[in-house]
């Protein structure tokens, strides 16, 4: 009943959707990422980094979930193009663009720097993953 609803739903409005409820879900998974991120860590002893690492975790994890149900949700809706996937992995990049502008615009970046590197390799890497795994799973099959 709900998803013959959102088939029915304009397209607008089922874009808008999609995005919302891939975006709540992303961030739930993302909490829980960063925070497993930071337990694996340091075991969630705060040594001062725990900011950095769960940041990462959030971005990285929220990516692939954000990636994987946003196109999912497009592909319910009707038959998407291979860019589908793409344009979510590139709105997650902003949105990681601009988290890690303002988190360290000043302070102890030599300290950090490390850290925002290997937060934006998970980031790159979840994305990509998640980009081949929905175009796979979602895109292909449909073309």
């Amino acid at each position: 009943m709900i998803l013959e609803a959102y088939r029915r739903a304009p397209s607008g409005r089922a874009f808008v959707l999609a995005a919302v409820v891939s975006l709540c879900l992303a961030m739930t998974a993302g909490i829980a990422g960063g925070v497993a991120a930071s337990y694996v860590y340091d075991r969630a002893n705060s040594k001062g980094d725990d900011l950095a690492v769960i940041t990462g975790g959030l971005l990285a994890i929220g990516t692939f979930v954000f990636v994987i149900l946003f196109t999912w949700l497009r592909t319910l809706h009707h038959k998407t193009s291979w860019r589908t996937p793409w344009l979510a992995w590139l709105v997650c990049l902003a949105g990681s663009v601009l988290v890690t502008a303002l988190l360290w615009p000043t302070g102890d970046l030599d300290h950090y720097m490390i850290f925002i590197r290997v937060d934006w390799i998970a980031i790159l890497s979840f994305g990509l993953v998640a980009v081949v795994l929905s175009r796979r799973c979602f895109v292909d099959k449909l073309e």
